[in-house]
């Protein structure tokens, strides 16, 4: 009876150390998954995109000039609006025209920034990149 007593001791022994490792474990998942805090450099001031018209060859560097901002100023375009409606006011004559729609019947995809981008590039991007993004529309 005395070793089944010593051993049922050794068992919880084990047990509330198996307990104590995984919440540690836990908390260390826990502090490597936590965001950080990301604050603008100061005194950092990027020049404005160039209002894009629809332009084929413009379209890549427009939208790495945004995505500039967006990286820089994660303060500013934390969700998907924000960055939609950052594009949609940089947008002239052919662009403009083509997202005015989007805007009155308050489309979805001025709700979802990868929706937008492929929206865009669908309509304004090289041929193969059109296709591709049609695809992707279509694949959801």
């Amino acid at each position: 009876m005395e070793g089944s007593t010593e051993l049922c001791q050794v068992v919880e022994k084990h047990a509330d150390l198996l307990k104590e490792t995984g919440e540690k474990i836990a908390n260390l998942s826990l502090a490597a998954v936590a965001p950080v805090p990301v604050v603008p450099a100061p005194g950092l001031r990027l020049v404005m995109p160039e209002k894009y018209g629809g332009e084929l060859e413009a379209l890549r560097p427009f939208l790495n000039q945004c995505q500039l901002h967006f990286n820089t100023r994660p303060d500013l375009f934390a969700s998907d609006v924000p960055k939609v409606a950052f594009i949609w006011s940089l947008l002239k004559d052919q662009a403009a025209r083509w997202v005015s729609p989007l805007l009155e019947q308050d489309s979805p995809t001025l709700h979802n920034y990868s929706q937008f981008i492929e929206a865009i590039k669908s309509v304004f991007g090289p041929p193969g990149q059109r296709l591709q993004a049609e695809r992707d529309q279509i694949g959801r």
